[in-house]
């Protein structure tokens, strides 16, 4: 389960780096996402992550987090699927108004998250050794 966990720890980085780089166009792809398929696709990333999440938890640097960010994920995945589709759109629609910077802001929080992950999987790269 840590090495999923790294995986989608670095799924997160590279997609929240797109945003970082081209909030712009990160803003355009999420019009999608009340589209069917992509909004079943977050809310199966979410499950996938929350999974990986609670599994890698005890074995983890930070099992306590780690499981509270699962129940947040499990959380989200479920509003995903009960929020009625105009208010999602609506709140998607909001997001795509946000100047550049602030998105480029708020990605980078999730650069923070994905590398938090990776480092707390306990995956090993030579550079990262705390």
């Amino acid at each position: 389960m840590t090495t999923l966990l790294a995986t989608l720890a670095v799924i997160i980085i590279g997609f929240a780096l797109f945003g970082v780089l081209f909030p712009r166009r990160l803003t355009s792809m999420m019009e999608h996402l009340t589209d069917g398929l992509w909004l079943w696709v977050a809310v199966v990333f979410r499950l996938i992550l929350a999974v990986a999440l609670w599994f890698s938890a005890p074995v983890s640097k930070t099992p306590e987090i780690l499981r509270f960010i699962a129940c947040l994920a499990v959380l989200g995945a479920i509003l995903l699927v009960v929020f009625p589709k105009p208010r999602l759109q609506a709140f998607v629609n909001m997001l795509a108004r946000w100047p550049a910077y602030r998105v480029s802001l708020i990605c980078l929080l999730g650069v923070a998250l994905g590398i938090f992950f990776y480092w707390s999987s306990g995956a090993c790269l030579c550079m990262i050794s705390f």
